[in-house]
């Protein structure tokens, strides 16, 4: 809307709806272009389509197509990205040194809250990617571990076969997989006991 301005503030709502991964992208002075639903729609794609580039104009209301170029643009499938769990927690068994793991899932497909009702997978299997890293850096995987329920064990033997002494601190990275677009967006966390 030509000529009309806006003030936004304290009003915004970050990390809604699985987008909590962007919310240090935005900056004070940042762009702001306000959509009006009714006239929003999503352009319907099978997961064949994932990865294959597509040409585009951004052509408004009364205006020929010729007003803009081509634009070339692939589909990643990031809607259809697991979310991230939530709620990291372990313990450390004081006798054998074993890591239990347990997480939160979320889920795209609904999600509303129910009374003893948990929400929809929405994926036809359970499946999570545990990576252990060597430190707070993330850099370097030292180990991934896979699991089919929101819990895992990290055993002594694996702890001293990857750092050579078990390990008081866990550097994590912790993902959902989807049977279409792979790792889902990962928790990455620490944890010490």
């Amino acid at each position: 809307m030509s000529g009309t301005s806006y003030v936004l503030q304290n009003l915004l709502l970050r990390g809604r709806f699985g987008s909590e991964w962007a919310m240090g992208l935005h900056a004070v002075g940042d762009a702001l272009v306000l959509l009006d639903t009714a006239d929003v729609a999503a352009i319907a794609m099978s997961s064949g389509s994932i990865g294959l580039s597509y040409l585009y104009r951004g052509v408004t209301v009364d205006r020929d197509i010729s007003t803009d170029a081509n634009r070339a643009f692939a589909y990643q499938g990031v809607n259809l990205k697991p979310l991230s769990p939530i709620a990291l927690t372990g313990n450390r068994d004081p006798s054998s040194n074993d890591w239990s793991l347990t997480w939160i899932r979320r889920t795209r497909d609904g999600g509303e809250w129910r009374d003893y009702v948990d929400a929809s997978l929405g994926e036809a299997t359970e499946s999570y990617a545990i990576d252990v890293y060597a430190d707070g850096s993330y850099a370097a995987v030292k180990r991934t571990i896979t699991a089919s329920a929101p819990s895992c064990v990290y055993a002594s033997a694996d702890q001293v076969s990857d750092f050579g002494a078990n390990q008081a601190t866990l550097y994590l990275k912790l993902s959902q997989i989807s049977a279409t677009v792979g790792r889902g967006y990962p928790l990455t966390t620490s944890i010490t006991r």
